[in-house]
């Protein structure tokens, strides 16, 4: 029977900050997508959020502030489209990931994009360049062996009408994007995939996006770091305390950097 009961205080929870979260969204409607499916994304955020117990630290406030802004630039955590996590001082940090970096160049072009590609080369693939109609177009052919020694990488921006933009960048020109950066524990632990972060960013150039806001621009040219785990990049952000984008002060509660403890009297969703 405790068991049992246990569960029921659980599955009350769960409703209890879905409702919450989708009543946040309910708030800011007319400022998402058409059909935008409100309630997914805040069933999505509370799995998330019970499987990290940094941001069980947070307040339901601080963690509604995350939620909107992630609603607004149309991006699902649970998806690693971004990650969240408190960052260095405590301050709540949000920031798109490559997946998500992609998904926004390609919902905000003015000029339709079918789909965008970026892959690193490596010693022994080729990479062409053949010209139709005048159109030129990339073709890339991967040796499927040798996969240790990456010598450059590509973006390519295939549009739906046919035509197609990318961008090549030598290894030498991605270890200038990496000296140049704050966190290198990201590019030490995942090198490659931010190389093809660095030639997304670098294609992103020559494609007109339309943001509906600064905000949304910011997050797509910011400088921050990326990795497919989300906790793991979260982490190397904190120890490399390097983090570029973070609420307004009052937008945030602080966590003591090295107990984890919240600083002051903020509830959370997880107290009682």
């Amino acid at each position: 029977m405790a068991v049992k009961n246990e569960v029921a205080k659980t599955d009350k929870k769960e409703l209890t900050m879905s409702g919450y979260f989708t009543s946040e969204l309910e708030r800011i409607s007319g400022a998402l997508p058409e059909n935008f499916n409100k309630q997914r994304l805040a069933l999505n955020f509370v799995s998330l959020i019970q499987a990290d117990e940094n941001l069980q630290k947070f307040s339901k406030e601080q963690l509604g502030t995350v939620l909107v802004r992630m609603a607004q630039d149309n991006l699902d955590a649970l998806n690693q489209e971004v990650y969240i996590h408190n960052g260095f001082n405590g301050k709540l940090t949000y920031t798109p990931s490559y997946k998500g970096l992609k998904k926004m160049a390609i919902e905000r072009s003015v000029k339709p994009i079918d789909q965008i590609i970026s892959k690193v080369i490596y010693e022994g693939d080729t990479l062409e360049e053949e010209v139709v109609n005048g159109e030129a177009h990339l073709i890339y052919k991967s040796s499927l062996i040798n996969k240790k020694n990456p010598i450059g990488v590509f973006a390519l921006a295939k549009f739906k009408d046919g035509s197609e933009i990318y961008e090549i960048l030598t290894k030498e020109e991605t270890d200038k994007a990496k000296a140049m950066s704050k966190n290198s524990g990201a590019w030490k632990n995942w090198e490659t995939e931010m190389m093809k972060k660095v030639a997304i960013r670098r294609l992103a150039k020559n494609i007109t996006i339309d943001f509906s806001s600064k905000q949304q621009a910011d997050a797509f040219t910011g400088a921050e770091e990326f990795s497919d785990d989300p906790k793991l990049q979260a982490k190397n952000d904190i120890d490399a305390n390097a983090n570029q984008q973070a609420f307004d002060d009052s937008d945030v509660i602080e966590v003591d950097a090295e107990s984890g403890e919240v600083i002051g009297e903020q509830a959370t969703m997880f107290e009682g």
